[in-house]
């Protein structure tokens, strides 16, 4: 026995264990390689509990949420900045200056933390560097130093959103920089909103209805409750999905026995909707991505519903496209989620200037190679989760200049080219939609 307390005793501690060491790691992930927190989730979170792993999401959120403040502070407490190899030690100063600065974390308990984290990565060397620069970072965090650190967003997302929105961007980057709401989709095949909220009350959590998309319902959570412990999820009474999401039924205007395709499905939040809101639809799902269409899958069994699934790529549709044209096509192409932010707040440490224009190639060949798809008199719903106009207004334009046969449905009074909606601190996130009619010669 006091051997194995001996051997326990020299052992390193499990890294996996503990939420900071995995925060740091997943957090340097993202800095040094590029990677997602989305993907850092998945393979840095294995052996936490379930209080760990909230800490653990509450920490990465936060510190890419307020990158460019904390990034700032402890910057001028380095007499140099740390090599590559390194950049856990980094993101613990981080998590630990997030932790005093917006977690209300005593100093001490901040401080501490952090160093003994530092044992934990196997770099007792840093342990002198982490206290000594976490104690001299004073609060409150310098908020007025530069753009990038009065908003918290890179330098060119600032600049374009000043320049797309000129009366609307300071708003755009304070609402980036909250919590999103929580918000679900009622199936409304399975209860009514009503009854749904009535549900929630008895078990004391407030709902309020979505103000735009009727099937759209607001939560206050407790904090340690789950999603799929709520009512009747198992049985497909709801779904989580964002309320400007929601919203492209109700542009879509679909009919029983329409043909609808949902390019870029997975994981399928909208072609679930369309399921729901419209009997006898015939909906295709293709996606290109397998793994998500897994997901997609999963959901349709969950809410009891049979689209058609395809893996294929919505640029290639000759690679699967069976030659019968769609009453509907809903194409919510890939883009720089700049719309959704606040959702995930690693967009701002991983989106560069140069992506959106590779981005904005593919959005126009998808809306080129989808067109001929659609049937004469048909719908193609365009949408984004995206705030740049290049992605929307721009796009949309372009489209419209080249192809002959197509119209774009006014959403608004006073919407040319589409409607663009802003990330609400009490509602929906960033959103595009473009209603595009094909003219039946």
């Amino acid at each position: 026995m006091a051997a194995l307390i001996c051997l326990l005793r020299v052992m390193p501690l499990n890294a996996h264990a503990n939420p900071r060491v995995c925060a740091a790691r997943s957090l340097k992930r993202v800095l040094i390689n590029q990677q997602p927190l989305s993907v850092c989730f998945v393979t840095d979170t294995a052996a936490l509990s379930e209080n760990d792993l909230r800490l653990y999401k509450a920490l990465c959120f936060g510190v890419t949420r307020y990158y460019f403040q904390l990034a700032y502070a402890v910057d001028r407490q380095l007499s140099k900045p740390l090599k590559k190899k390194d950049y856990d030690i980094y993101a613990l100063l981080l998590l630990g200056l997030f932790q005093r600065a917006f977690m209300r974390t005593p100093d001490y308990a901040a401080v501490n933390s952090a160093v003994d984290a530092t044992r934990k990565l196997n770099k007792p060397w840093a342990q002198a560097l982490v206290n000594a620069v976490l104690r001299r970072c004073s609060l409150p965090l310098i908020s007025d130093a530069s753009p990038q650190v009065q908003y918290n967003h890179p330098a060119w997302l600032i600049n374009q959103l000043m320049c797309d929105w000129p009366d609307h961007a300071q708003t755009i980057l304070q609402e980036n920089n909250q919590e999103p709401p929580l918000c679900i989709r009622i199936n409304t095949k399975k209860t009514t909103v009503a009854d749904y909220q009535a549900l929630l009350l008895e078990q004391g959590i407030a709902a309020v209805q979505g103000t735009h998309a009727a099937t759209a319902l607001y939560l206050s959570m407790p904090q340690n409750k789950r999603i799929t412990a709520l009512p009747n999820f198992d049985d497909g009474w709801f779904s989580v999905q964002d309320e400007a999401s929601q919203r492209c039924v109700q542009w879509l205007d679909l009919q029983p026995g329409h043909r609808v395709l949902d390019a870029c499905a997975a994981p399928g939040g909208k072609t679930m909707h369309m399921l729901e809101s419209t009997d006898d639809l015939m909906v295709t799902a293709v996606d290109r991505h397998g793994e998500r269409l897994t997901r997609l899958q999963e959901n349709a069994q969950r809410l009891g519903l049979s689209p058609t699934v395809l893996t294929g790529d919505a640029c290639k549709p000759q690679k699967w496209f069976d030659g019968m044209l769609f009453d509907r096509i809903l194409c919510d192409a890939p883009c720089s989620a700049t719309g959704v932010i606040r959702r995930h707040p690693d967009i701002k440490c991983l989106l560069q200037a140069k992506a959106v224009d590779a981005l904005v190639l593919t959005q126009q060949q998808m809306l080129k190679a989808l067109w001929p798809c659609l049937k004469p008199g048909g719908i193609l719903l365009y949408t984004t989760c995206s705030l740049l106009r290049k992605e929307n207004q721009q796009q949309i334009a372009h489209f419209l200049q080249y192809q002959q046969d197509a119209t774009c449905m006014p959403l608004t009074d006073d919407a040319t080219y589409g409607l663009q909606v802003f990330p609400s601190q009490h509602g929906s996130d960033g959103f595009f939609y473009a209603a595009l009619h094909k003219r039946d010669h």
